[in-house]
């Protein structure tokens, strides 16, 4: 039987962390006397890390970001990270069923260190180990290839065999 390599993204796919997401980036808007927006407009403006997400949400805004808008918002994240975050429905069982045809690996555009605290307190981690890629690591963050590409080569598995 062929194994294969099941690759995930996190927020949006594995969790819904939309709300505590919309609420650390309304926070920073606050802070900067902007009114926020609501948690569906910043659901639409998430998409290729939170630097692009603060840009977003400032501009919305009518606002420059400050210069500081990313470490800020990642403040403030870190801070609410697991307040609402839950795994969608079907989760835990569905990464269960698939454990059992190959491996599971993690790919997203957050950081490394919030990505690994989400998946620990939320009991997701033991599907994982090590195959946990974010943004903030050596490689171009999604949708850049590279990524995917080096989880395949560490698993040792062809693209034929890898569904992301």
């Amino acid at each position: 039987m062929v194994t294969r390599l099941f690759v995930f993204d996190l927020d949006g796919t594995l969790v819904d962390s939309q709300r505590d997401i919309a609420d650390a980036a309304n926070a920073v808007l606050e802070q900067c006397g902007c009114a926020p927006h609501s948690e569906a407009a910043i659901a639409g403006m998430v998409g290729e890390g939170a630097a692009l997400l603060m840009a977003r949400a400032f501009a919305a805004a009518g606002a420059p970001a400050p210069p500081d808008a990313l470490p800020r918002f990642l403040r403030v994240y870190g801070e609410r990270l697991l307040l609402h975050t839950r795994p969608y429905p079907g989760i835990p069982a569905l990464l269960e069923a698939l454990s059992a045809h190959g491996v599971l690996a993690v790919l997203t555009n957050k950081p490394i260190a919030a990505t690994r605290e989400l998946l620990d307190g939320l009991g997701l981690a033991p599907y994982f180990g090590p195959r946990v890629l974010g943004g903030d690591g050596p490689l171009p963050r999604k949708p850049d290839p590279s990524g995917l590409q080096a989880l395949m080569s560490a698993e040792r598995h062809q693209p034929h065999e890898t569904l992301m």
